[in-house]
C-alpha cells in the first residue's frame, strides 16, 4: 500500500495572528515517515503528548491559528494512518493516528515542526494462501511485537496474500485491507482488538472501521455527510473506505452504503447546441443525484450516477434533440420455462405454431426453452402434458446414503447426466433415487449398476474414529489424499470411508499421530531432495515429515514440541534460501573439524555430524562441489602432508591455491612463506604439479606487476577473449589454465584491472545470451476457478518469450516454461495477477438464475450454500427461478454451475462413433467433431490424452479394423495436428509456428490454386508473384511430401485451347419467283409495264395523230411468270480464337443499335443499345485423358420491328455443353427461319394513273428458308 504523496499546502490569508499555521506535508522515507508542519515564522510553545495505547501522537502549537476549524491528510504508510489537524482555539494540535503502536517524537528546525515516526527495519516476503485469518494476523503480530485479539467471528474465515519487500506493520495494513469489513481498536494497554463492527463498537467508543466502495463519489459523498470529528480515508486503489469514529458515525456509513445505488458511466452523444446541453444538465443536477463531463469538442457527454437516474437524464437529451417525448416502451411480463423433450425441435415447432409462445430448442441436450408470457404458463403446461411432449420414464431404487458420489460418478460413466438423477425421501442411511431414462438405457445400464454397487458394498466400509485432543484440518485433508479415502469431522469424532485396507491404514496413523505433536508449512520441495531432508530432519531433531506435492504443503510429527519448532524453523530456512542437503558416510580416520574447516573454507556450506553420517548444507552447486571433493578425501584411507614454498612476489596465493584444492582434492593451510598440502598421496602429487605448472608459467612478477586470476567457464569463449586482449592490451599477459580452469593476467595494474572489467562484462553477458537459450519450468499452485486465459494472454502480452503455459484445473496448477532471466518477471507477473483477481472477487453481485425443470429448489439452494461460502439465495420455485447474492467471484460460479453441469452431462454421453475389437478401433462417424472422436476414441483403447490445442474441425470417417497409431497418422496427415507421446500421455498440439520448417517453393504458374491447397492442409504461405517463388510453413514433414507430389503437377501451365468456328447461314429451298406483267407492241411502239419504247423518224413526230393511231392499232398482251434459281450459302463468320483452359473466350461481330427509354421514372430520356450480329462465347476444360470439355453459346441476330419506338429482334441461338477428342470439329445445325422478300418496278407516269396504271407496273415476290449452321473446331496447343 505505498503510495506517492503530493503535499498539502493550504494558503492561508491574514494579519490577525502573528503565527500562522501554512501547511502539512507528508514525506515518506526508506526507515521512517515524518510529518513536516509548516508556519509562517517559528513557533515558541511546541508540546507533545502519546496516549495509553501509544497509537496517537500529538503535537500542541500553542498560539498557531488557522481559518478553517480542522482537516484530515491520509498517508497509510508505515505506523501512520493518518493525520487531523484541529484549531481549538488558542493553538492548532496536530494529531498522527497510528496502525500499530510505534514510538513517536519531533523536532523545531525554524518554521518546521517535524514529527517522526519510525519503519520498521525487517522487510518480509508474504505469501498466505486460505489461511485462517487469525493465523495470519497473529504471524504479523509476532513480527510487530504486538498483542492481538481476533474475534470469534472472523478468526476462521480464510483469505490470501501474497506480498514481496514490505515492512510487517505494511504487510499488516494490506491484510486488513484485503480481508475487508472488518473494524479494529486499541485497548489502554496496546493491545488491539480486531472483529466485526457490532463487537468493537460495544467495546470501545472510537475505533477503525474498513468498507468496500466501489466508486470514488459515492466516498466524496459520504465524506461530506459525516461528521467531521470522524476521519475517512478513501483508497481507491483498493476500493477500500477507512473510517475512524464512533459506533454511531460507522452506523451511518453503513446506512448510507446500503441504500446508495450502484453508480455507472455512461457516454452519449448529442447533435444540438452545447450550451442547450449545458444548460439542460444543469437543470436537470437541481432534481436528480447525477455527475456530468462535458466533452465540447467532440459533442459528448460523460454521466454517472445510478442506472436510473442515468435513464431519465438520456430521455430529457433526447427530448432536447427531437422536440418529441421519448416514452417508455411498455413490456409484458415474462418468464422462461425450461422442459426436457424426446423430440426438442418438433415440441418448439409445434408451441410456436398453436400457442405462438417463442420456444427455441437445444437438440444435443433434449431441451426446450420457452419465453411464455405470465397469463400463459398455465396454457403452456397443459399443451405439453397434452400432446406427452416432456422426456422421461423414471425409475426408482434404493442406495445407501454413503454411495451417493460414486453413484454420479459411475452414471456419468455410464453416460447418464446428473440431471437425470434425483435422491428422495433421504431418511438416515438410506436414500431412494429416482432415475429419468429411456427404457432402453435403463435395461442397458441397470445390471451394470447393481454389479458397481455391489463389488462397492463389499470392499468399502466405514470407520468411526474418536480424537483425544483436536487436530488440525491440514492433518485430515493430508490423510485424505495419503490414503485415498473420504474424511469428515464432526466435532470430536472422524468419520472415515473408503477401501477397507485404506480404512485401517488411516485409523492407525491417526492414532500413532495422537501421541504425537504435529505441524504443518506450505512449502515447495524438489522430490529429488526429499529423501535426504527426511533423514537430516530425523537424524537431527527426531522428527518425521511427509511431503503432499500436489497440496504443497509438509508435514512434520515429532514426540517433543520444542524440537518440533526448531526443524519447522529449519526447513523453513532451506527451503527460503534454495538449500540442499546431501549425506555422506562418515571415515573415523578424517578428522571432522579439520573437514568442516576444510570445506567451509572452500565452499559456502555448513556442515553437520548426525550419527554415522556427515551431512552437507547449502545451495545446490556448492553441495555438488563439496560432495565431490569429500568423496576425494574418504575415498582413500591413508594422507600425506608436502611443503611447497611459495615465491616471494605471490603476494596472494588463496585463489590459486582455491582452485587447485578443489580440483584435486587436497586441502592447504600458508604458512610463513610455505603453503601446506594434504591429502591423498596422488592427489597431493597431482596439485604440486598443477601448482609448479602456474608458477612456471608466470614467471617472475616484478614489483610494478600485478597477477588476477579469472575462474573460466568451459562454454566461455576464452581463446577469442585472449585473442582480443591481445591485441587491445599487448602489454598484458594472458595465459589459459583449462585444467585448472583458470585465466592469468599479468601486467601493469592499471591494464590488469581495465582488462580484468573488460572480461567481467563480457562474462556477464555471455551468461545471460545463455539463460536466454535455457528454459526454466516454473509450477505454480492456483485458486480453484483461475481465470486461465485471462492470465495467458496477460502474460503472454507482457513476455513474449514465454514458451508454453499449461492449466491442470483439477490440480490447481500452472505449468509455464520460459527463459530462465524471465522467471522471476513471471512470479511477480502472477503474484499481481492473483492480487488483482482476489480484489475483483470480493466485488458484490447479485445474479437471477432459472432452476432446471428436473430439480428440487430447496435441494438446489442447500448444495449451493453448501459447496460456497458466503451466498444468500432467495428461491421462487413457482417461477422457476432463483436470485443468488453474495461476492462476485462467487456469485459467478453459482450460477454456471447449473449451465456447466448440462455441458458437462452431453460431454459424457457415450456417442458410440467408436468400438474396439482385438486392440483395434472400428470408427462410424458422420460430421461430428474431431475433438469429440479422439477423446472417444481414447477412452475407448484407454490411452491418455492432454490437448494443448483443441480440435474445432468436424470429420466423417467409416473404417474398420485399423490400429491405434494407423487412427493418429490419418488426423495428423489430413488435419496437421501433432501427437507427441510424454510420460506415457498423448499431447495434441499444432505445429508451433516460430518452430516449424519452412518449405520454398518456385512457382512459375497458377499462385492461387497452390495457396489454397496449402491452407486446406493447415499451412501458412508467403508468396512473392513478381519472382516466382512461395513460402510455406506450418506444415507437417508428412503432409509436406504429399502437397509435393501434388504441387509438381498444379505448376505446369495451363494447357491452351485454339478455337475455329465458322457461321454458315444456308438457303434449304431454291428461290421462287412470280411476275405479272401488260406488253403492247406495234410498228415503232414497244410498251409495257417494265417501260416504254417508240421509234418514228423526226418528221413522224411532228405528225401527233399518226403516232397515236399506231400505238391504238397495235396489239396488247398480259404477261405472266412464275419462275425458281438456286442460291448461293453466305458465310456470315470465320472467327479463330486462343483460350487458356477453363476460360472463356467471347467474339461479337455485329451492331449496337440506340433507342430511346424512358425508365427512370422522371421523363429523362435515356438511351439503351440492342447488339446484333453474331456473337460466340465458349469455355473449354482441357482434362487429363486429352478430352475437351465445352460450354458453347452462339448467338445470330438482326433487327426487327419497331414497337413504340424500341426495335424488336430476329434472333437464332444455341446453348450446349459437351465432351469431344482434341482437333475434333462439332455441328450445330437446325436453326431454320423463312425469308419473304416483295419488290416492284414500274413505267414512269403510266404505272401512276388510276386504273390502267396496273397495267405499266411489274410486282415479284420471293420466299425461302435458310439453315443456321455452325462448324467448331477445338485443338489443344502448348503454350
Amino acid at each position: 500500500m505505498k503510495r506517492v504523496f503530493a503535499g498539502l499546502f493550504l494558503l492561508i490569508v491574514g494579519a490577525l495572528f502573528s503565527v500562522e499555521l501554512v501547511g502539512v506535508l507528508p514525506r515518506i522515507e526508506e526507515d521512517q515517515v515524518l510529518i513536516e508542519v509548516q508556519t509562517s515564522s517559528p513557533v515558541e510553545d511546541v508540546s507533545a503528548e502519546m496516549n495509553s495505547s501509544r497509537t496517537v501522537f500529538s503535537v500542541f502549537l500553542k498560539g498557531v491559528q488557522m481559518k478553517i476549524s480542522r482537516f484530515m491528510v491520509p498517508v497509510g504508510v508505515g505506523p501512520v494512518e493518518g493525520v487531523r489537524v484541529v484549531n481549538v482555539g488558542n493553538g492548532v494540535m496536530v494529531s498522527a493516528s497510528l496502525l500499530v503502536p510505534f514510538p513517536g517524537n519531533y523536532e523545531v528546525e525554524g518554521n518546521k515542526v517535524i514529527m517522526k515516526f519510525p519503519r520498521s527495519k525487517e522487510r518480509i516476503d508474504v505469501s498466505f494462501e486460505n489461511m485462517p485469518f487469525e493465523d495470519m494476523v497473529k504471524y504479523l503480530a509476532e513480527r510487530l511485537d504486538l498483542n492481538v485479539i481476533v474475534s470469534e467471528s472472523v478468526k476462521n474465515a480464510t483469505t490470501s496474500l501474497k506480498l514481496n519487500d514490505v515492512t510487517p506493520e505494511d504487510a499488516l495494513r494490506d491484510l486488513l485491507v484485503t480481508f475487508g469489513e472488518v473494524a479494529y481498536a486499541y485497548f489502554p494497554d496496546g493491545t488491539m482488538f480486531i472483529g466485526k463492527y457490532e463487537e468493537v463498537s460495544g467495546r470501545f467508543q472510537r475505533f477503525w472501521g474498513i468498507y468496500r466502495v466501489e466508486n470514488q463519489s459515492v466516498a466524496d459523498r459520504i465524506k461530506s455527510l459525516i461528521s467531521q470529528e470522524a476521519m475517512i480515508d478513501y483508497l481507491p486503489s483498493k476500493s477500500v473506505l477507512f473510517v475512524y469514529g464512533t459506533s454511531e458515525e460507522h452506523d451511518l456509513v453503513a446506512s448510507l452504503l446500503s441504500v446508495s445505488p450502484p453508480l455507472q458511466q455512461k457516454e452519449v452523444s448529442f447533435s444540438v447546441e452545447v450550451n442547450k446541453v449545458e444548460e439542460l444538465l444543469s437543470a436537470l443536477k437541481n432534481v436528480y443525484q447525477f455527475e456530468y463531463h462535458l466533452l465540447k469538442p467532440v459533442s459528448r457527454v460523460i454521466l454517472v450516477g445510478d442506472s436510473e437516474t442515468i435513464a431519465k437524464v438520456e430521455r430529457y437529451l433526447k427530448i432536447l434533440e427531437t422536440g418529441v417525448e421519448q416514452i417508455e416502451p411498455q413490456t409484458v411480463p415474462t418468464k422462461k420455462f425450461v422442459f426436457y423433450a424426446y423430440d426438442p425441435k418438433t415440441a418448439a415447432s409445434l408451441i410456436k405454431l398453436i400457442l405462438g409462445i417463442d420456444a427455441q430448442a437445444y437438440e444435443e441436450m433434449n431441451l426446450v426453452i420457452c419465453q411464455v408470457p405470465v397469463d400463459r404458463e398455465k396454457d403452456l403446461v397443459d399443451f405439453i402434458a397434452q400432446n406427452n411432449l416432456e422426456l422421461g420414464t423414471t425409475y426408482y431404487f434404493d442406495v445407501k446414503k454413503s454411495e451417493e458420489s460414486f453413484l454420479k460418478e459411475a452414471l456419468q460413466f455410464l453416460g447418464v447426466p446428473d440431471s437425470r438423477m434425483k435422491l428422495l425421501n433421504i431418511d438416515g442411511e438410506n436414500v431412494k433415487v429416482s432415475l429419468s431414462v429411456p427404457k432402453s438405457v435403463y435395461e442397458k445400464i441397470s445390471p451394470v449398476l447393481e454389479k458397481l454397487l455391489k463389488l462397492r458394498r463389499k470392499n468399502f466400509t466405514a470407520r468411526t474414529f474418536e480424537l483425544k485432543q483436536d487436530v488440525q484440518s491440514e492433518l485430515l485433508e493430508a490423510v485424505s489424499r495419503m490414503y485415498g479415502v473420504s474424511v469428515n469431522k464432526v466435532g470430536r469424532f472422524v468419520f472415515i470411508e473408503g477401501p477397507l485396507g485404506s480404512v485401517d491404514s488411516a485409523v492407525e496413523y491417526l492414532n500413532k499421530l495422537q501421541t504425537r505433536h504435529t505441524q504443518f508449512l506450505r512449502i515447495s520441495l524438489k522430490e529429488e531432495s526429499l529423501e535426504d531432508l527426511k533423514k537430516f530432519v530425523s537424524a537431527k531433531y527426531n522428527v518425521e515429515i511427509d511431503y503432499f506435492s500436489a497440496l504443497k504443503m509438509l508435514m512434520l510429527s515429532g514426540s517433543d514440541e520444542k524440537k518440533l519448532q526448531e526443524a519447522a524453523e529449519e526447513l523453513k530456512a532451506i527451503v527460503s534460501e534454495e538449500k540442499t542437503v546431501r549425506f555422506v558416510k562418515k571415515v573415523e580416520t578424517v578428522p571432522l573439524d579439520r573437514l568442516k574447516a576444510v570445506l567451509s573454507q572452500l565452499y559456502d556450506v555448513s556442515v553437520e555430524e548426525l550419527g554415522n553420517e556427515i551431512a552437507v548444507i547449502g545451495s545446490e552447486l556448492e553441495v555438488k562441489s563439496a560432495m565431490d571433493l569429500l568423496q576425494k578425501i574418504l575415498s582413500s584411507k591413508e594422507t600425506v602432508q608436502v611443503f611447497v614454498e611459495l615465491p616471494k612476489w605471490l603476494e596472494n596465493p588463496a585463489k590459486v591455491l582455491d582452485v587447485v584444492g578443489r580440483n584435486t582434492g587436497v586441502v592447504y593451510e600458508v604458512m610463513d612463506g610455505v603453503v601446506l598440502l594434504e591429502g591423498p598421496e596422488e592427489s597431493v602429487k597431482k596439485a604440486q604439479e598443477q601448482f609448479k605448472a602456474v608458477l612456471e608459467k608466470l614467471g617472475e612478477v616484478r614489483a610494478e606487476e600485478t597477477v588476477k586470476f579469472l575462474e573460466i567457464d568451459s562454454s566461455f569463449p576464452v581463446d577469442e577473449f585472449v585473442a582480443f586482449s591481445e591485441k587491445l592490451y599487448p602489454d598484458v599477459l594472458c595465459i589459459t589454465l583449462n585444467e585448472l580452469k583458470l585465466l592469468v593476467l599479468k601486467g601493469p595494474s592499471e591494464s590488469v584491472e581495465k582488462l580484468s572489467d573488460i572480461y567481467r562484462s563480457f562474462y556477464e553477458r555471455h551468461k545471460k545470451v545463455l539463460e536466454e537459450n535455457v528454459l526454466d519450468r516454473l509450477t505454480f499452485e492456483v485458486p480453484t476457478g483461475f481465470p486461465f486465459d485471462q492470465f495467458k494472454t496477460f502474460l503472454e502480452v507482457l513476455i513474449p518469450e514465454v514458451k508454453q503455459v499449461v492449466y491442470l484445473d483439477r490440480l490447481n496448477l500452472v505449468l509455464v516454461e520460459v527463459p530462465v532471466s524471465q522467471s522471476e518477471k513471471v512470479k511477480k507477473l502472477l503474484d499481481s495477477f492473483l492480487e488483482k483477481e482476489q480484489e475483483a472477487s470480493k466485488k458484490k453481485a447479485k445474479r437471477n438464475v432459472s432452476i432446471p425443470s428436473d430439480v428440487d429448489p430447496a435441494e438446489l439452494s442447500a448444495y449451493l450454500k453448501r459447496l460456497f461460502d458466503g451466498l444468500e439465495i432467495t428461491v421462487f420455485p413457482k417461477m422457476g427461478q432463483m436470485v443468488i447474492e453474495g461476492p462476485e467471484d462467487i456469485v459467478e460460479k453459482a450460477a454456471e454451475l447449473i449451465e456447466e453441469e448440462r455441458e458437462k452431462s452431453l460431454a459424457r454421453t457415450k456417442k458410440d462413433y467408436v468400438t474396439v475389437s482385438d486392440g483395434k478401433l472400428s470408427i462410424r462417424a458422420e460430421n461430428v467433431s474431431l475433438y469429440d472422436l479422439i477423446k472417444e476414441a481414447a477412452s475407448e483403447i484407454g490411452v491418455s490424452m492432454m490437448f494443448v490445442d483443441s480440435p474445432s474441425e468436424t470429420v466423417t470417417m467409416r473404417v474398420d479394423g485399423i490400429t491405434w497409431e494407423k487412427f493418429l497418422d490419418l488426423v495428423s496427415q489430413n488435419y496437421g495436428y501433432l501427437f507427441d507421446l510424454k510420460n506415457g500421455v498423448y499431447v495434441v498440439s499444432r505445429p508451433k509456428q516460430d518452430l516449424a520448417k519452412r518449405y520454398f517453393y518456385d512457382i512459375p504458374h497458377n499462385f492461387d490454386q497452390i495457396k489454397a491447397l496449402i491452407e486446406f492442409y493447415g499451412g501458412t504461405v508467403y508468396v512473392d508473384s513478381l519472382n516466382n517463388f512461395m513460402v510455406v510453413t506450418g506444415i507437417s514433414e508428412t503432409i509436406k511430401k504429399e502437397l509435393d507430389r501434388i504441387v509438381e503437377n498444379l505448376k505446369k501451365p495451363t494447357k491452351q485451347v485454339e478455337i475455329s468456328a465458322k457461321i454458315v447461314d444456308k438457303s434449304l429451298i431454291d428461290m421462287v419467283t412470280k411476275e405479272m406483267g401488260l406488253q403492247l407492241s406495234g410498228t415503232g411502239v414497244g410498251l409495257s409495264s417494265s417501260g416504254a419504247s417508240i421509234s418514228f423518224s423526226v418528221t413522224d413526230y411532228l405528225d401527233f395523230e399518226k403516232v397515236i393511231n399506231e400505238i391504238l392499232n397495235s396489239p396488247l398482251s398480259l404477261q405472266f411468270s412464275d419462275q425458281k434459281s438456286n442460291t448461293l450459302d453466305d458465310i456470315l463468320a470465320s472467327p479463330r480464337i486462343v483460350t487458356t483452359s477453363g476460360k472463356e473466350a467471347k467474339i461479337l461481330i455485329g451492331d449496337r443499335i440506340p433507342y430511346v427509354t424512358d425508365t427512370n421514372g422522371d421523363g429523362t430520356p435515356e438511351v439503351q443499345f440492342l447488339e446484333t450480329g453474331i456473337e460466340l462465347s465458349i469455355t473449354p476444360f482441357v482434362r487429363s485423358d486429352d478430352t475437351i470439355e465445352l460450354d458453347l453459346f452462339v448467338k445470330a441476330s438482326e433487327p426487327g420491328n419497331y414497337i413504340n419506338e424500341v426495335p424488336g429482334e430476329r434472333t437464332r441461338e444455341a446453348t450446349t455443353h459437351l465432351i469431344v477428342k482434341n482437333n475434333s470439329t462439332i455441328v450445330i445445325g437446325g436453326l431454320i427461319r423463312e425469308v419473304t422478300n416483295m419488290s416492284e418496278s414500274k413505267l414512269p407516269f403510266f404505272g401512276d394513273l388510276p386504273v390502267i396504271g396496273q397495267f405499266f407496273r411489274t410486282k415479284s415476290e420471293s420466299k425461302e428458308k435458310r439453315d443456321l449452321m455452325i462448324f467448331v473446331t477445338v485443338r489443344v496447343v502448348e503454350p
